[in-house]
């Protein structure tokens, strides 16, 4: 700290050198870096939401900043993580720093309007759209009913959002028969080519994750209730409702009693 004088205001009496905004600043990564995701067992930091870099310390105007990048796009947790960074940084700075936090430019998805959300979406619908739908979502429902509610796939952090848009995407295209337009193949998708895919996709599954975690694991279970809520004459309200009666079976002891 600088030293005081009869002139310094109390602002410039605890104002800091170079040496302690070095200081700070890893003093604060520090606690920050302790922080979790509130979807995921991991440190903002394991998840490249924030570094070093993302702190931004102003000793003249007496400010912080903090630039995180939320986990997804549509991640509706950033308030509550920018909150909680804001925190722990109050904590441990002096009384008159002004701590802001945003998120990084392009990260997050931005609001829309009633308008928005009614335009028919565009973009190509393909067979490997398909199929990749059906692989992910097989995958992260054998992981949930197996009690972890995210898995890591083709180097995205699947979580039940992204799952539950997969169902609903297949759900609608089979449902109204969609033209498959953007690979040439010119087909639509229809209960029979699906079914295809499911056994194609199943065995791509098992050759991925290996023949002895295939048996282990629920991927036949998960297969199955996917299928069912994909090909369902009417759309389930959401992905794990149908298959909480699974959890309840076979871990009793868990559940809750008045």
């Amino acid at each position: 700290m600088r030293p005081s004088t009869p002139e310094t205001s109390n602002a410039d009496r605890f104002a800091l050198d170079p040496l302690d905004i070095y200081d700070i600043l890893l003093t604060s990564t520090k606690y920050v870096r302790d922080i979790r995701d509130p979807e995921h067992p991991y440190s903002l930091e394991q998840l490249s939401a924030l570094s070093e870099d993302s702190i931004t310390l102003n000793d003249k105007l007496n400010r912080v900043l903090i630039t995180f990048t939320p986990t997804i796009q549509h991640c509706s947790m950033s308030t509550i993580i920018g909150l909680r960074l804001r925190a722990k940084l109050k904590e441990c700075l002096p009384l008159h720093y002004k701590v802001d936090t945003k998120v990084s430019p392009g990260s997050h998805a931005v609001e829309h309007s009633e308008e928005d959300l009614l335009k028919i979406p565009r973009g190509e619908r393909t067979l490997e759209g398909l199929r990749l739908n059906r692989r992910v979502g097989v995958q992260y429902l054998a992981a949930w009913l197996t009690g972890s509610g995210y898995v890591p796939l083709y180097n995205l952090m699947e979580d039940t959002a992204p799952a539950e848009i997969r169902r609903v995407q297949n759900w609608q295209w089979i449902r109204y028969e969609v033209e498959l337009d953007g690979d040439g193949l010119g087909v639509r998708v229809n209960k029979e080519l699906f079914g295809r895919v499911v056994e194609e996709e199943m065995e791509r599954i098992e050759k991925k994750v290996g023949k002895d975690k295939f048996k282990k694991g629920m991927y036949k279970e998960a297969c199955k209730k996917f299928t069912k809520q994909c090909t369902a004459s009417e759309l389930d309200d959401f992905l794990t409702l149908a298959v909480y009666d699974h959890i309840v079976a076979h871990y009793p002891i868990n559940v809750s009693r008045p």
